[in-house]
């Protein structure tokens, strides 16, 4: 997500500031966010949110299993 949203982005430096990024491809390479590919990224959300919806409807179906009072 990052890399969407530094790639092409330009920014204004004081003259008196130490640490100043130009552009954003300067913080994308500084903060090392380029390790990973964006496509990799979608792949990595889509299988922790397919892997939270399985673990969600686990505990749904283990949850809703009607309780038998023995009397």
């Amino acid at each position: 997500l990052s890399q969407n949203e530094f790639n092409g982005l330009e920014f204004t430096c004081e003259a008196n500031e130490d640490l100043c990024y130009k552009t954003g491809e300067h913080v994308i390479t500084a903060y090392a966010l380029d390790a990973v590919p964006i496509w990799q990224a979608i792949v990595i959300d889509i299988a922790v949110g397919t892997a939270f919806f399985v673990i969600a409807y686990m505990f749904l179906r283990w949850a809703a299993k009607p309780r038998y009072n023995w009397i």
